[in-house]
């Protein structure tokens, strides 16, 4: 890292200063002269041997063996001192790694952690476009059903949506003092007969059968029919309401009128109403 770099530097640089700055101080205390000193002569005799003059160092003193030891003492603490530095700066450089690796240690975490969210989120975004497609097949089924449904409808009642009939009073008809005449005409304008037909007068408001009319037992294709019944005049006219239920060419029963004007198709032959 830089600032490990940094530190050792300095120190190296240091430790050279000094261990430099020693050198020469050994170098400086323990060299002698380049030229020796002029000693004083002895006396010659003619069987005297003539000693030779002692070098003097650069300084003037003969520190010798203190000098010399003077610097392997300074040279040793120069090593100690740096070796305490290598191990302090190893010390620091191991602490840095420790800091940085446990910072990698920790965004590597992160990132993973920002990765399975990633991932999670795509896939709950998948499931859910899943889902979507899968509601959106079921609208689709719901309404392809629905469209086979009605279309088998309109094909299975194609006859029964052609029989129709209304009600009148007629006004040349005598009703009675406590009944009134109602007339019902049943018109087929399908290319069949139809078969088995009735006709009921309900109240409405309590689903009332309050008359019924004889039945038609055929009714050729593009014929009328009319009935007569009778309902007593307590009951309001608007208050009454045609019922028809007849057999188309098939055998098929159908009810209309009752809940809406389409035909209704009755499983149940042997009950005209609910």
């Amino acid at each position: 890292m830089p600032t490990g770099r940094i530190r050792f530097r300095s120190w190296a640089a240091a430790l050279m200063i000094v261990c430099a700055a020693l050198l020469a101080t050994g170098y400086y205390a323990t060299t002698p002269l380049m030229q020796p000193a002029l000693a004083l002569p002895l006396p010659t005799t003619p069987t005297a041997t003539p000693t030779p003059a002692v070098p003097a160092t650069f300084h003037g003193l003969d520190l010798g063996d203190w000098g010399t030891w003077s610097v392997a003492l300074f040279t040793l603490l120069s090593f100690g001192v740096i070796a305490i530095g290598l191990f302090v700066e190893g010390h620091r450089r191991k602490e840095d790694l420790k800091k940085e690796s446990a910072r990698r240690r920790e965004d590597l975490l992160m990132e993973s952690i920002n990765r399975t969210n990633d991932f999670r989120k795509e896939r709950e975004n998948r499931e859910a476009d899943i889902k979507r497609v899968q509601d959106r097949q079921e609208t689709l089924d719901d309404r392809q059903k629905k469209l086979d449904e009605q279309s088998a409808y309109l094909l299975e009642s194609e006859q029964a949506r052609q029989v129709g009939a209304f009600i009148s009073w007629p006004p040349d008809a005598e009703p009675s003092e406590d009944r009134d005449v109602v007339q019902m005409t049943v018109v087929n304008a399908s290319d069949l007969p139809i078969s088995n037909i009735r006709g009921y007068m309900i109240s409405p408001s309590d689903q009332r059968i309050v008359s019924a009319f004889p039945q038609i037992a055929v009714l050729y294709p593009h014929k009328d029919d009319m009935q007569l019944a009778y309902v007593e005049q307590t009951i309001s006219r608007n208050d009454q309401q045609l019922v028809l239920v007849y057999d188309d060419d098939s055998g098929v029963r159908w009810r209309k009128y009752l809940d809406s004007p389409s035909p209704h198709k009755l499983e149940d032959r042997t009950a005209d109403l609910p």
